[in-house]
């Protein structure tokens, strides 16, 4: 980087008597724009060894908190900009208070509290007003500048994007000049501006390169590659692509955020794989198109295989452990008892500073900090992966339109879905809310207005699987990989026809739900797993882990006396009255070992699991979508366990099972995150050795839970594959009836209808 271009930069931090070789934050401008996290540790070195409330101190906070937005932390970096905020009106340095809070105003618009973040803004450019500061005003213009093109008000932005160019104030390399550069080029790209953006972009590309500005770099490739495809210049646009993600995947490995920040990271930048996967799809190259689409996908989740041996090498530490204990702790008392609101607040801070302690674990080892860059799963490494008569299909949401591609060992085939995103979510959410919500199920059926549902279910088959119909006959076993909202969706119950008959004699009154039974669902004629990419499926089955001693483990802890069945109907949580009975039954078919009531603790399972092949736990499941690896199961406490085993606690856990069988409610549920699928309990068994894991989406019948699992485990048994056993359970429950004893008191209910059979999905290796 030239000097000239450097000096320019220091002029944002700078203090008069400061700059120099005295100054320790003198590289902090420069590094900011080319590596952030080497700024973070510089400042917190700075900050380490200076007296808080001084200058420097604040000078330090503002390059930590810049660099935690840069690093998609911006929870920390609000916290460390009110510490800088009261220090400065502390010291009355004006000037500082104001760069806090237009810092504050950036971070506060990364998490989307946009009322808060527009305040703070305002505040900072009524001190520049009150200061007659005209370059700081010149940055407020700059920041406006950004959030109206992020609101679509491409015309406010590139006036206030070119009033801050025109001050004068700004160096051509400073970051606010080269922000307003960027909403300039992104306004007139969005207003059809085509030729003057792409110049606009050329402009920002060099300065960006000049500056080390990786992000805006990666940006300008992002955008001018839409540029130059919309003006007919096809080549170009796509090696702009490649030049974005590669820039993108390059600056994620760099991140210092835990695994679900590294993943929100690339999920801000979709938009590139995007662009790439319909450019190369609309130019007839559907296994580039694939590839792409597979550098997106499960990209944290290889990078935890990857670095599994490192994680467990290097322990947490005793603050670790008793934060985790703490946060625990006060999961089990919010779903027994409820907690007050300072209660809450404080649940919400422990987890803030338990992710604050992974981010300095993995600073500190550098083995974990440069994660382990995952292999990229081609066509080829796909296809040697599946076994014979296997097809994996792997989809991709796109706003306007969706791609499938459906892989053999011999072929690939790419098909167009021609449906908006926003058209198949609503057709996805009518269709899972009676699945998810019984009461729902009830109400449709009282209605007659199942056959309305069930078209929602045969749509979404029209779309998703009936274009690969000839393929998925002739497969043996489907390998799903889900995209976006689809992994909500359980492909199993989707309708692949419906032929209604009516009883012999017309007296005779049909089952509640029999509607179901006249129908043909995809999960009853095709065993089905699913992976978050091929990538992951691929490593999955070749991961090498130590052959289990022993077949069976399973525990069902709720045997309750009075005093824990008052305390489970406090959490809104029913005592589980037939899990004793189904992991008894589980015993008798797999053989192994079945513990209830008080011996099926916590403890007890973190000891003995690692020895066994197959592991069941019939129990509640307490599922956190905010915080994923706070999700658990309900255990008993002892030996100084609280009984609730997070998804944190599971991936130190080393494990040679088969499978893992969470007959719970809602454990394949968690945080979505796009490009890396659903991230919870599930997710962390798999992390820990497991080879799949069966969970549910929604909340299980207590009283057909039993008898899937026992005809799972009984096909099981008999020698099936996973996947095979779970269709073949999934029928044999499709095909019986039961009595209702709620809304339709004694009488007959149809187990047909797919709420009841569809919510165990079986993840990883079939």
């Amino acid at each position: 980087m030239k000097l000239t271009a450097w000096l320019t930069l220091a002029a944002l931090f700078a203090v008069p008597s400061l700059v120099g070789q005295n100054d320790p934050l003198a590289d902090a401008p420069a590094l900011l724009l080319r590596d952030p996290g080497a700024a973070l540790e510089l400042a917190e070195e700075v900050l380490a060894d200076t007296d808080d409330g001084s200058e420097l101190a604040i000078r330090a906070r503002l390059v930590i908190a810049e660099a935690q937005v840069w690093l998609s932390a911006p929870r920390l970096a609000v916290e460390n900009l009110d510490r800088a905020i009261a220090e400065a009106q502390l010291l009355a340095a004006r000037s500082w208070e104001a760069e806090a809070r237009w810092i504050k105003g950036r971070a506060l618009n990364h998490l989307q509290s946009y009322a808060a973040s527009r305040q703070s803004i305002d505040h900072a450019e009524q001190i520049y007003l009150e200061l007659g500061d005209d370059r700081g005003l010149a940055v407020v213009a700059s920041l406006r500048s950004t959030r109206a093109a992020r609101k679509g008000e491409f015309g406010l932005a590139i006036a206030l994007a070119q009033e801050a160019l025109d001050s004068g104030t700004l160096e051509p390399l400073h970051n606010a000049s080269l922000n307003a550069l960027s909403s300039l080029a992104y306004g007139h790209h969005r207003s059809g501006n085509l030729a003057l953006a792409q110049k606009l972009y050329d402009r920002l590309i060099d300065r960006a390169w000049q500056a080390g500005d990786q992000r805006r770099l990666h940006f300008a490739f992002c955008n001018r590659a839409e540029t130059r495809w919309l003006q007919g210049e096809r080549r170009p646009a796509l090696e702009d692509l490649e030049r974005a993600v590669v820039g993108f995947e390059s600056a994620r490995s760099r991140l210092h955020a835990d695994t679900t920040e590294r993943a929100r990271f690339l999920a801000e930048q979709v938009q590139v794989y995007d662009r790439a996967v319909r450019y190369l799809m609309d130019t007839d190259q559907p296994q580039a198109a694939f590839e792409y689409a597979e550098r997106f996908h499960g990209r944290s989740f290889l990078e935890m295989l990857g670095t599994r041996e490192l994680e467990l090498a290097d322990a947490p530490t005793a603050e670790a452990t008793e934060l985790g204990d703490a946060i625990g702790r006060l999961r089990l008392q919010l779903a027994q008892d409820g907690l007050s609101s300072a209660a809450r607040q404080e649940l919400e801070a422990l987890e803030q500073r338990y992710r604050k302690l992974l981010e300095e674990r993995a600073r500190r080892n550098p083995r974990l900090h440069s994660l382990l860059e995952p292999p990229r799963s081609d066509l080829g490494t796909t296809q040697r992966a599946l076994a014979p008569g296997e097809i994996l299909i792997s989809y991709w949401v796109s706003e306007k339109r969706s791609f499938a591609w459906l892989i053999s060992r011999e072929k690939l085939r790419a098909v167009h879905i021609p449906v908006s995103a926003d058209t198949l979510g609503r057709s996805l959410e009518a269709y899972l809310a009676p699945l998810r919500d019984p009461a729902r199920a009830s109400d449709l059926a009282l209605a007659g207005d199942e056959a309305a549902h069930l078209a929602h279910g045969r749509r979404l088959y029209d779309w998703l699987i009936a274009p690969l119909a000839p393929e998925i006959a002739a497969a043996r076993r489907l390998l799903l990989v889900p995209d976006g909202i689809l992994h909500y969706l359980p492909f199993g119950s989707l309708v692949r026809s419906c032929s209604p008959t009516e009883p012999a004699d017309p007296a005779d009154e049909r089952a509640i739900h029999q509607t179901y039974r006249d129908c043909r669902f995809l999960g009853l004629d095709k065993p089905i797993a699913y992976s978050a990419s091929a990538g992951i499926f691929a490593q999955l089955r070749e991961r090498r882990r130590q052959p289990p001693r022993a077949a069976l483990l399973a525990m069902a802890p709720d045997t309750p006396g009075a005093d824990e069945r008052v305390a489970l109907e406090r959490a809104g949580l029913a005592p589980l009255r037939f899990a004793q009975r189904e992991v008894e039954a589980v015993e008798e078919l797999i053989g192994g070992r079945a513990v209830t009531g008080r011996q099926a603790s916590e403890q007890r399972l973190k000891a003995e699991i690692s020895a066994f092949r197959y592991v069941h736990l019939a129990t509640h499941g307490l599922v956190d979508d905010r915080h994923p690896m706070s999700s658990g199961v309900l255990l008993h406490e002892s030996d100084g366990e609280d009984g609730l085993l997070q998804a944190r606690e599971v991936l130190a856990l080393e494990l040679s099972a088969d499978l893992v069988a969470l007959s719970a409610c809602r454990t394949g549920r968690g945080r979505l995150l796009r490009g890396e699928g659903i991230v919870g309990l599930s997710r962390a068994f798999l992390y820990a050795g497991a080879a799949s894991v069966l969970a549910s989406q929604w909340d299980v019948d207590d009283r057909t839970t039993p008898e899937l699992m026992a005809a799972f485990y009984r096909h099981l048994a008999a020698g099936g594959d996973r996947a095979s056993a779970l269709q073949r359970a999934r029928r044999e429950l499709f095909e019986q009836q039961g009595t209702q004893r709620t809304v339709f008191r004694e009488k007959v209910i149809s187990y047909a209808h797919p709420r009841f059979w569809s919510s165990f999905i079986l993840i990883g290796v079939p």
